[in-house]
């Protein structure tokens, strides 16, 4: 659900677990909390070759032209706003309401589920003490 696979690379046969997995929407959730309307500096330029960001009159080369094509020292992509980042991790920034009610809704399927188990387990004791 995107924390260390985007879900647009999960394969055919796995998709249905994104679908139950609670961390997919508390991932997506936090992410759009943290990034929606953030702008980010400090991305480092990448000029092309022969270019040194120089004026010549027909092209200035500047950090901002450049920085789709940026990366950080370490490799990965930088990114201008939260919006990139949301988009880089195939987040929707529409889905924060529907990810809360289902979070919530899992929570309650999970409790009603406990509840039936411990009912049975209580069912089946109580019967062999029975007898």
């Amino acid at each position: 659900g995107g924390l260390f696979i985007n879900s647009d690379d999960i394969p055919v046969y796995f998709i249905w677990l994104e679908y139950i997995s609670w961390i997919k929407y508390g991932f997506e959730a936090a992410m759009v909390n943290e990034w929606q309307g953030k702008s980010i500096s400090g991305c480092p330029s990448r000029t092309p070759a022969g270019m040194d960001g120089v004026d010549d009159g027909n092209f200035t080369t500047t950090t901002a032209s450049m920085m789709n094509n940026a990366t950080s020292s370490m490799g990965m992509p930088c990114f201008r706003t939260g919006e990139e980042v949301l988009s880089f991790y195939s987040l929707d920034e529409d889905n924060v309401v529907q990810d809360i009610f289902i979070l919530l809704a899992l929570g309650a399927a999970c409790r009603i589920i406990a509840y039936f188990i411990l009912e049975l387990i209580l069912y089946r004791r109580n019967r062999h003490t029975r007898s």
